[in-house]
């Protein structure tokens, strides 16, 4: 249910895979798949005593850095964690690992209860928020969430039109952004592809 609503409320605006987080997470569907295939993938997963929460954030992560836009985890569960949770990597190394990224990361419980404090704090630290699938405003609202989100990543592209001395000069590059107030500059360079 959590997976075909949150699917309903991106529509043509975002995509989705899950990653299963049993003994050996893995990814059960690539992004971007067919909402059937999402469901069908949601039901077939099987619950373990011993799964590795850390690790399946980490390789949800590490499939999100390249892509552009916005990019969220949502854990879909219980709330409750195990004693191998963080077996592999710490929380607060998951947490600066996600922050770094850009990435937000919201829970939503399949029971009424608290989600664990480890949960929680994920949430804060990166900006996402916890819901329950039964609560009465539903969670399609995490799509209007996710959306609303200011990106803090942005992309500058330009055209040079300095000497490259066919590929052999190194060209200086300087930026400097102003955003509400505050300013930011950084220096940098790079060489031209060599041309002969």
């Amino acid at each position: 249910k959590a997976v075909q609503n949150i699917f309903s409320g991106l529509g043509q605006k975002g995509k989705m895979e899950i990653i299963s987080a049993g003994r050996e997470p893995s990814i059960e569907t690539k992004m971007g798949t067919t909402r059937l295939k999402l469901l069908e993938a949601a039901k077939n997963i099987e619950g373990a005593n011993d799964w590795s929460f850390d690790r399946a954030l980490r390789i949800a992560a590490a499939d999100l850095i390249p892509r552009e836009g916005r990019k969220s985890i949502v854990y879909i569960g219980k709330g409750l964690l195990n004693h191998l949770s963080f077996k592999n990597y710490s929380l607060i190394q998951l947490a600066d690992y996600l922050k770094n990224n850009s990435i937000d990361f919201y829970t939503v419980s399949l029971e009424n209860i608290r989600p664990a404090d480890e949960l929680v704090f994920l949430t804060e630290q990166t900006g996402g928020r916890g819901y329950f699938l039964n609560s009465p405003e539903g969670i399609t609202r995490i799509v209007n969430d996710i959306e609303g989100k200011i990106m803090p990543i942005y992309t500058l592209s330009f055209i040079s039109h300095s000497e490259s001395d066919f590929g052999r000069k190194y060209i200086k590059l300087s930026s400097e952004v102003t955003v509400q107030k505050k300013s930011g500059r950084d220096d940098s360079g790079y060489y031209a592809p060599l041309r002969f």
